[in-house]
């Protein structure tokens, strides 16, 4: 496994992760969040420095078993179809 790509594909995670989260958490769900907090003061607390630390963390082990799954089908080109077919195939058998 190279290192430098690891690193590079988990920081590219966690960016798309943390847009998401602020996209559906801090913009979606904002009316529904600020309802509960106006009938609830104080259940809600601020700790975002801890959600991005979970954030980094899971996009590192995400990361991980992605690289460490698409291994086992094999090196290369056909590897990766593989992976991607068994991934189609599951979806479309539900």
């Amino acid at each position: 496994m190279n290192t430098g790509r690891f690193v590079g594909a988990s920081v590219a995670v966690f960016i798309v992760r943390a847009l998401l989260n602020f996209l559906f958490y801090g913009l979606a769900m904002r009316g529904q969040y600020q309802a509960i907090e106006a009938a609830h003061p104080g259940l809600l607390r601020q700790v975002t420095p801890a959600f991005f630390i979970i954030d980094l963390v899971a996009a590192f082990v995400l990361t991980y078993l992605v690289i460490k799954a698409a291994a086992a089908f094999g090196p290369g080109l056909k590897g990766r179809v593989v992976f991607c077919e068994i991934g189609r195939a599951s979806c479309r058998e539900r």
